[in-house]
């Protein structure tokens, strides 16, 4: 009834979109659905690395979180709120760094030999 108050037929016009990609073209360009593209996909990426460690659960969280959020985002303008931008931040705090040796990539070599990246110590020699 408010909607044909205003409109006899019913029509109703709106200043915003509720689709998030078609959205970022429109604020951002080309450039900005491409960039918003690249950074889930590196950070894709960087969580496989928890595939082989006793974290795996979080690494497969945060991925599924991630695929959620991308798809989400199709229909509701999610990357570009709050709740999104943060939950990519939050992704970069859980990133695996390259000198730490619980989270290190274990190559397909190491899979097939069956050796498990382990911390390198050198033997201590006795007198």
């Amino acid at each position: 009834p408010r909607a044909r108050a205003i409109n006899p037929d019913g029509t109703w016009t709106t200043y915003s979109m509720d689709w998030g990609w078609l959205e970022l073209w429109l604020k951002m360009g080309v450039l900005g659905p491409l960039a918003f593209l690249y950074i889930g996909y590196v950070l894709y990426q960087r969580l496989q690395s928890y595939r082989f460690t006793d974290q795996a659960w979080l690494g497969r969280g945060l991925i599924a979180c991630l695929v959620f959020l991308f798809a989400t985002h199709m229909f509701s303008p999610y990357l570009n709120h709050p709740l999104g931008l943060g939950f990519l931040l939050l992704c970069i705090v859980f990133l695996p760094t390259e000198n730490d040796p619980e989270k290190a990539v274990v190559s397909d070599r190491e899979l097939i030999v069956g050796r498990s990246v382990q911390p390198s110590v050198a033997p201590v020699m006795s007198e």
